[in-house]
């Protein structure tokens, strides 16, 4: 039996294994000790170790009132080790206070990190904590930035040696910046946050972060309307000047997305305001390991109603898989490295239903599994794309009905 890849719903778990190449589901297990349960997030590694965080919203108001006083955001998390496939019992990993939104990565040797919003009064600050080993525990958080009035779509990501890298963008006035921050595995600390975007420009979409297992990241954001991306070292925190990805007209709209592969091909995928029909169309730019940028390529076009949530993900071969929500349901297009040619969109969901929450993960051979809830029951729903045969599956129902409110999906980091 091959780990596959792993899906957090809700208060639920499921691991997705792969015996004689038939891709099957297993059991939901519940892992959560409560049932307000928000916001999951997974990570995983090939050996099979893996960490769940999520929010746990504790208190007699938070139905009714989530944001009252007596509702508390606390950060848990919960870990299985490899060789075993019970889920150890959840703890609580923000000191007292109020946490959200965490994120978490792992590597291939087990060591984990995990950041989370804190809510200080009228600011919030990012914090993080690093544990070593599979088998360590959760030392007491850092604090990554300073007092802010906003902090946003942070990420987190570890290379093969344990260094790691945080983004995110913070509001101390009117507009966003992009901060990133590492933790070189040879300092065991984190270093100071730096600015990848410009000062005076608001960073409005993003950011998002690929990273190879060799400490090379990618950090994409739209900057007044302009997808730019950033290179890095996770070891050193050194970053080279961003680069414009979509032109110069400021049309881009939303968070874009980046995947890497282990030879540092790059696609940074996004949506893009269409002059003529003022819908948004998916764009992606992809970039060879050791190459450059090539131009952006349009892959889908919006006719009726606008594209959006455009997801990508690159296996161990530079193969690109994109997927979107447009009309009318799951759209996804292929990008075979071999031709550089992207293939037509084709429809991934049944058609004509609403569709949320959308998330796309790719293995490193080549099948790739997008998932998504529907609007109309709230049913999580998964479809599997072997990279054998380049055909998407029909869809499946992982739950029962109204069960999920997030989910985050991960691939196993390479060694």
């Amino acid at each position: 039996m091959v780990r596959g890849l792993l899906l957090a719903a809700g208060t639920a778990l499921i691991l997705a294994t792969t015996m004689l190449g038939a891709p099957t589901w297993g059991a939901p297990a519940q892992i959560s000790s409560g049932d307000r349960a928000l916001g999951p997030e997974l990570a995983l590694n090939a050996a099979g170790d893996g960490v769940v965080v999520w929010d746990q919203e504790v208190g007699s108001e938070c139905l009714e009132s989530p944001a009252s006083l007596s509702c508390i955001h606390i950060v848990q998390a919960a870990v299985r080790t490899h060789g075993s496939t019970v889920w150890q019992t959840p703890v609580e990993i923000a000191r007292p206070g109020v946490g959200s939104t965490p994120r978490a990565a792992i590597d291939p040797a087990g060591n984990a990190a995990i950041v989370w919003v804190h809510d200080i009064g009228r600011d919030r600050v990012l914090q993080a904590t690093y544990r070593a080993g599979p088998s360590g525990t959760w030392p007491e958080p850092s604090d990554l930035s300073v007092p802010t009035l906003q902090v946003r779509n942070h990420h987190l990501a570890l290379d093969a040696a344990g260094d790691a890298v945080a983004v995110w963008a913070e509001r101390a006035d009117t507009t966003l910046t992009v901060q990133a921050e590492v933790r070189p595995a040879t300092t065991r600390a984190w270093g100071a946050a730096v600015a990848l975007s410009r000062p005076g420009r608001n960073a409005s979409g993003g950011p998002s972060i690929g990273l190879t297992q060799s400490g090379r990241a990618v950090v994409a954001w739209i900057e007044d309307g302009v997808v730019r991306a950033a290179r890095g070292d996770g070891s050193t925190g050194v970053w080279e000047p961003p680069v414009d990805l979509s032109g110069s007209v400021a049309l881009a709209e939303g968070d874009p997305h980046v995947a890497v592969d282990s030879l540092g091909d790059t696609a940074v995928v996004w949506a893009r305001r269409d002059p003529g029909s003022g819908l948004d169309v998916v764009q992606v730019a992809f970039r060879p390991g050791g190459g450059d940028w090539d131009p952006p390529v349009t892959i889908g076009n919006a006719r009726t109603a606008s594209a959006a949530a455009p997801q990508v993900a690159v296996d161990g071969a530079g193969n690109v898989v994109a997927t979107w929500v447009g009309p009318p349901g799951v759209q996804a297009a292929a990008r075979p490295n071999a031709t550089g040619i992207w293939s037509r969109p084709v429809l991934v969901s049944a058609p004509n239903l609403a569709v949320f929450g959308l998330r796309l993960a790719m293995a490193a051979s080549g099948n790739a599994v997008a998932v998504w809830a529907s609007g109309e029951n709230g049913v999580p729903k998964a479809a599997i794309r072997p990279g054998a045969s380049g055909a998407w599956q029909p869809p499946i129902d992982l739950s029962v009905s109204g069960t999920s409110e997030g989910w985050r999906w991960t691939r196993p980091a390479t060694p």
